[in-house]
């Protein structure tokens, strides 16, 4: 697949920005993976919830990607679980995305 290269500056802006986050060393347990996205809000926008594109397995795609390539985790197939909302940022919120990862080894999903 031929990325273009909106894709590629916005992946290496992810992989400097997450770089920074990442744990000393990949995780290797399976993890559940919780992602907020929050998008600057147009005028005409109503409600909190973002119902528009991107999609939520596109961003998350991207962002597992980045993820294992900045030291995140040694495979992205680990995300065994996910959460992913999209909402609108207010006037006085940063727009951006909180990420939490959650080790799941001791979980009891047997």
């Amino acid at each position: 697949m031929h990325k273009t290269r909106e894709l590629e500056a916005l992946e290496a802006f992810y992989i400097s920005h997450l770089k920074t986050r990442a744990p000393e060393k990949p995780w290797t347990c399976p993890i559940w993976l919780q992602t907020a996205w929050y998008f600057k809000k147009p005028k005409n926008a109503k409600g909190k919830l973002k119902t528009t594109k991107p999609d939520t397995d596109n961003l998350v795609k991207t962002l597992k990607d980045c993820m294992k390539k900045a030291g995140y985790f040694k495979d992205d197939a680990l995300v065994a679980m996910e959460l992913t909302a999209k909402f609108w940022a207010e006037e006085t919120q940063a727009h951006g995305i909180e990420i939490k990862m959650i080790d799941l080894t001791d979980k009891n999903y047997d």
